[in-house]
């Protein structure tokens, strides 16, 4: 959710991207069906594990417990 809701929030002005130390596998519904609510896409999203971007140069990280 974190990740559609920044870059809606954000347009063009970063690249934002989501993922958790222990992925579980699928997007939960509940966040699909909460995004599709206020009309923002979810097609591109997937759960994705943080070692995905080890070797992205990223200048800020923003954790969400």
């Amino acid at each position: 959710m974190a990740e559609v809701l920044w870059r809606d929030l954000g347009g063009n002005r970063w690249e934002c991207h989501s993922a958790g130390s222990h992925p579980a596998g699928f997007v939960h519904p509940m966040a699909i069906q909460v995004l599709n609510e206020l009309e923002l896409d979810t097609q591109h999203l997937r759960s994705k594990s943080m070692n995905e971007f080890c070797a992205a140069q990223i200048e800020l990280v923003v954790s969400v417990c």
